[in-house]
């Protein structure tokens, strides 16, 4: 009995193992110099907008950190989204990239209202992710994203509205980030995942 025991011990923990490594795996920067970047850019927001926290139900400071591809070169960007006035509620969103040097791809005011102020991403079939904008997105969505070009032996990023459409599904993956009544405990839990990856990852 203890020997089965003992067994079915070592494949539990195997298991586990398994799910941390593809977790871990799923944040790659590939690159230890994007890592550090990105890190240390982080940082930057918490000094200038605070830590993310709940303030009454609602985000605040450099509230959310995310990694997506949202230029459809198999490489993160940077995603941070949070308040512009120190401590106030989250109301803008950045999008920053690293191509040979950091570059800050957008950075506007968060604009969807639909339930309630809110922030969401679409990312397709493919891994490249869109930013999905609209002042009711149960009517209307466009999905916005970034391309890349090559001008005179220098990369640059260059914004493109993908497509739109009435609302409907489409057969990606939604992530939905609530401004107000938002959960912090499980955005804040997949912050700290996504700032260990980057921590441990960079030169």
């Amino acid at each position: 009995m203890k020997r089965f025991l003992a067994l079915a011990l070592i494949a539990v923990m195997a298991l586990a193992f398994a799910a941390c490594s593809k977790n871990e795996s799923s944040y790659n920067l590939g690159n230890a110099d994007r890592a550090r970047i990105f890190y240390n850019t982080y940082n930057s927001f918490v000094d200038k907008y605070g830590e993310g926290k709940s303030v009454d139900g609602k985000l605040s400071g450099a509230a959310v950190v995310r990694l997506y591809d949202f230029t459809g070169d198999n490489a993160p960007e940077l995603l941070i989204a949070y308040s512009s006035e120190k401590d106030g509620v989250v109301d803008k969103v950045m999008v920053g990239g690293f191509d040979m040097g950091y570059a800050e791809i957008y950075n506007e005011e968060i604009t969807s209202k639909a339930e309630s102020n809110s922030l969401w991403v679409y990312t397709d079939s493919s891994d490249l992710s869109y930013l999905v904008f609209g002042e009711d997105l149960n009517t209307a969505r466009s999905y916005n994203t970034y391309l890349m070009a090559d001008k005179d032996g220098k990369s640059l990023y260059s914004f493109a509205e993908a497509f739109s459409t009435d609302g409907k599904d489409l057969g990606g993956v939604y992530e939905k980030f609530d401004i107000q009544g938002a959960d912090f405990e499980a955005i804040n839990a997949e912050n700290q995942r996504v700032l260990e990856a980057l921590k441990d990852q960079k030169n």
